[in-house]
């Protein structure tokens, strides 16, 4: 593949953490999963090098800060994971700004703005977007809840990603239940805990990729062979994100999105600023959109959703990925 027209940088500096594939912790143990397998890392450093571009891999913030002097004129990319930390996400970004080297996607703020659930449900609601009905357990002496804010609900970390603390234990119409899981996952993630809707539908992500002043928007839809109600009664949760049971599908159905859905997620989006790329995770419940959360470090695998949604539309990985750098010019 050629290089990408015009574009000022020679070397990408990838921020990955691998993911200890052979780890004998239970899936509800796990805190890594927002970690890159080796596969993705392989498949992302030979699209980089496709596009002529040099790539130095970092396993770690801390060792871009220590090599900073060199990348002075570099572009990172982080798909840095990390575990327990709140602002895992956010050290990349910060690390990058402090020395003044450019990099893709959102700066520190915009990083923990994303990852906080409850701020960017609320942000959500102001540009537009349904929500679940919800609310926000901080401590154990919050317990027990005397109702649940709706008939099912979903039981989530508040600063997790890669559905780490989720399972399909996780979904209950039961009071005493719910009340013994959120008591189990603050003492574990020493966190807030958000008791959810469970909204029914199709598993589903707009996907976007900004460019300059626009942007590109894919919206896909996480199918299952045989069973297209799954999701109406199933999380998709840490243990189909990892070892991928189910015989699923990545489908794009743009033809789906409508109008207001864009212009909320242009809303949302201006209210962050500078993203780059990511998904809006939601659900179509009744052909409505409901939005779930905000991914601005999205998984980038070539079978992930978020770069299938736009390999589905004739583009290939590499494209999508000099897509996704061209989002720092």
């Amino acid at each position: 593949m050629l290089p990408i027209p015009d574009f000022p940088y020679k070397r990408i500096v990838l921020i990955a953490d691998v993911l200890d594939e052979t780890s004998a912790k239970q899936i509800q143990d796990r805190v890594d999963l927002e970690q890159t397998d080796a596969e993705t890392l392989t498949a992302l450093v030979e699209a980089i090098e496709s596009l002529g571009l040099d790539v130095q891999v970092y396993s770690h913030p801390s060792q871009l800060g220590q090599n900073a002097s060199i990348h002075r004129h570099d572009l990172v990319l982080t798909i840095f994971g990390g575990t327990q930390s709140r602002n895992r996400m956010a050290l990349t970004p910060a690390v990058s700004e402090t020395h003044g080297i450019a990099f893709v996607g959102p700066d520190a703020y915009g990083r923990i703005i994303c990852q906080d659930k409850m701020v960017s449900k609320d942000l959500a609601r102001q540009a537009g977007f349904k929500v679940p009905t919800h609310r926000l357990v901080r401590t154990k002496f919050e317990l027990p809840l005397k109702t649940l804010p709706s008939p099912r609900i979903v039981i989530k970390p508040l600063l997790e990603g890669s559905s780490i603390g989720l399972s399909q234990l996780n979904l209950t119409d039961n009071l005493e239940t719910a009340n013994d899981l959120i008591r189990k996952l603050i003492s574990k993630f020493n966190q807030p805990v958000l008791v959810e809707e469970f909204v029914p539908g199709k598993e589903v992500s707009l996907n976007f990729i900004e460019i300059g002043k626009d942007a590109e928007w894919a919206l896909s839809e996480i199918q299952v062979k045989g069973n297209p109600s799954y999701f109406d009664n199933h999380l998709f949760d840490a243990n189909e994100k990892l070892f991928r049971n189910l015989n699923r599908s990545v489908v794009t159905i743009n033809e789906l999105l409508e109008q207001h859905v864009l212009s909320s997620a242009k809303e949302l989006l201006s209210y962050i600023g500078k993203i780059g790329y990511g998904r809006i995770d939601g659900k179509l419940c009744n052909g409505e959109f409901v939005f779930l959360e905000l991914t601005p470090d999205a998984w980038i695998s070539p079978k992930g959703a978020f770069a299938a949604s736009f390999i589905n539309l004739g583009k290939t990985y590499e494209q999508v990925i000099a897509n996704v750098l061209r989002t720092a010019i």
